[in-house]
């Protein structure tokens, strides 16, 4: 008698979907935003402690992979342009606990 050696199929949400995983300074920056309920890049770059111009790239970096997106203005009592809210996706990922 011959065993398989075939792997089961994954289930859907363990399926390669061509999203790699995110680093720790993109947790911070995704955590920071749904606590906030969207943020605009100089308030993350504040509240994080990181540089503008990480917070700028990795910020580009989400939206470009479809995790966050540009929301409304919102003047903030500063110079120049209103600064562009950052929102998660709402459709993105979903999760649910049990408790």
């Amino acid at each position: 008698m011959r065993i398989s050696q075939e792997m089961p199929a994954l289930p859907p949400f363990f399926a390669d979907n061509g999203i790699s995983s995110i680093s720790q300074r993109e947790k911070v920056i995704l955590d920071l935003i749904l606590r906030h309920d969207g943020l605009s890049q100089a308030d993350i770059v504040l509240q994080s402690g990181f540089a503008q111009q990480t917070v700028s790239r990795l910020v580009k970096g989400l939206t470009d992979a479809g995790i966050l997106r540009d929301g409304e203005r919102q003047a903030q009592g500063r110079r120049g342009q209103p600064a562009v809210m950052m929102h998660v996706v709402p459709d993105f990922a979903y999760s649910f606990g049990i408790a």
